[in-house]
């Protein structure tokens, strides 16, 4: 986060999130990953965090949707 925001404020952990998600997704997910744990309701960053993580592993995804990749991702 930066330097003085507010670390318990799940909402600052997730605009962090949305503004890394198409730069830096693996940052963006760890982002959304504390906005859940502060706020396990927050829907938005729980979606976001998937969203982050598929993100992070694109070169996979062709293989996941082929079918030639099966299991759990991440």
């Amino acid at each position: 986060l930066p330097a003085g925001a507010d670390s318990n404020n799940a909402s600052a952990y997730q605009q962090l999130g949305n503004a890394l998600l198409d730069r830096d997704p693996t940052t963006a997910a760890r982002a959304y990953y504390w906005a859940t744990r502060i706020d396990p309701g927050n829907a938005e960053a729980l979606y976001g965090r998937r969203v982050a993580e598929l993100l992070a592993r694109s070169e996979e995804l062709p293989d996941w949707w082929s079918g030639r990749l099966r299991g759990r991702s991440a």
